[in-house]
C-alpha cells in the first residue's frame, strides 16, 4: 500500500492576554458566568509558582455545582470568592475547600480588590483568613457557605428535587418513587423513596435524615405517603425557600468590614500597593467590565481583558 500524503493548513497561535499573568507575583482572575473556565484555566497553570486569586460572580446554579463537584482547581494558598446570585437552592457533592467563600449577592468589586491587597499583605504573618475575620456576618447577606453546611435533611431533599425538576415533573418524580416501593396502589414506601434518593440524588443522605424526611412528608402517619402528601411537601419547601431568600435578598451587595466604605476612604486606597498585582477578566458583563477599568486607573493595577469572540 502506498503511503498517502495530504496537506494540512495549520493557523495560530491565537495568544490571549491571559499570557500575562506570569508577568505577576499575584494575579486577580475575575469572572462572570462561563468565563470561569478561563480563569480556571490560567490558576491551575500558575498556581504553583504565584499567587491567583478569584473572584467569581454566578447565576447559573447548575454551572456553579458542576464546577464545583468537578472542574474546581482552586491556588489552596489564595482567596477565592464566589458571589452567587441565582435563585436555585445550590447542591454539592463535596465539602466546600476551606479558601473558597461562597457568598449570595453581587461584590462591591472596587472594596473586594483593596481587600484582597490588603490580605496578601498579612497573608505572610497569618494564612487565610476565616469569613467571621472578614466580616461577613451580615444577616441580610447570609453566607451561603455556612446556610448549606448547615442545611436541615428537609431543606437537603427539597434542593435535590429543585434540581431533578428542572428535567422531570413532580408526577414524574412521585411515579419513579411508586414503582421502586411495590405497593398496590399509587403510595411511596420508605424503601421506596430510599431508593429514590440512592438512584437519582447527587447528593447521598444518611438513613436517619431520610427517615426524617419521610416522617415529614408522611402527615398521617400510617407508614406511606400518597400524592397530594408529595406535592403539599413540595409548596411548603417552596414557600420556606422563597422566605429565606427573601431573608437575605440576593441583589444585596456584599462588603467585608476589614475595608468598608473603601471607596471613601482615600487613606486605605494609598496603604495598599499593587506594585506586584495583575486583573485579569473573562466576561460578558459590561458593567463589570467598566467598573474593573475605573479600579485599574485608581490603582494603578494592569488590567487585561479576554474576549469571548473566539
Amino acid at each position: 500500500t502506498e503511503p498517502v500524503y495530504r496537506r494540512v493548513w495549520i493557523s495560530g497561535p491565537f495568544t490571549s492576554p491571559f499570557e500575562t499573568a506570569t508577568d505577576s507575583d499575584q494575579v486577580i482572575s475575575v469572572a462572570s458566568g462561563i468565563g470561569i473556565t478561563a480563569a480556571l484555566s490560567v490558576i491551575e497553570g500558575h498556581a504553583h509558582t504565584r499567587k491567583m486569586h478569584l473572584i467569581w460572580m454566578c447565576r447559573d446554579a447548575s454551572l456553579l455545582e458542576f464546577i464545583m463537584d468537578y472542574g474546581a482547581r482552586f491556588d489552596v494558598d489564595a482567596y477565592t470568592f464566589i458571589f452567587y446570585t441565582g435563585k436555585r437552592e445550590l447542591v454539592f457533592k463535596r465539602p466546600i475547600p476551606y479558601n473558597v467563600f461562597l457568598l449570595s449577592g453581587r461584590p462591591d468589586l472596587e472594596q473586594l480588590i483593596v481587600s484582597i491587597g490588603l490580605l496578601a499583605e498579612q497573608q505572610s504573618s497569618g494564612g487565610l483568613k476565616t469569613l467571621e475575620e472578614l466580616g461577613i456576618t451580615n444577616s441580610r447577606v447570609m453566607s451561603l457557605q455556612k446556610d448549606i453546611e448547615s442545611t436541615l435533611a428537609e431543606h437537603l431533599f427539597y434542593a435535590e428535587i429543585t434540581r431533578l425538576l428542572m428535567t422531570y415533573s413532580i408526577e414524574e418524580l412521585f411515579n419513579a418513587a411508586v414503582r421502586r416501593s411495590h405497593r398496590h396502589g399509587p403510595v411511596i414506601c420508605y424503601e421506596g423513596l430510599r431508593d429514590l434518593v440512592s438512584d437519582i440524588f447527587w447528593k447521598k443522605m444518611s438513613e436517619e435524615n431520610l427517615k426524617r424526611v419521610f416522617d415529614h412528608v408522611d402527615k398521617d402517619r400510617n407508614g406511606e405517603i400518597n400524592a397530594q402528601e408529595f406535592i403539599n411537601f413540595i409548596k411548603e419547601m417552596e414557600d420556606e425557600a422563597r422566605y429565606r431568600r427573601e431573608d437575605y435578598n440576593n441583589k444585596e451587595v456584599v462588603t467585608l468590614k476589614l475595608t468598608e466604605n473603601v471607596s471613601q476612604n482615600s487613606a486605605l486606597k494609598s496603604k495598599v500597593r499593587f506594585d506586584h498585582f495583575r486583573i485579569l477578566y473573562c466576561g460578558g458583563s459590561q458593567p463589570v467590565v467598566k467598573a474593573l477599568q475605573e479600579i485599574s486607573s485608581a490603582h494603578k493595577i494592569p488590567l487585561e481583558l479576554e474576549s469571548f469572540a473566539w
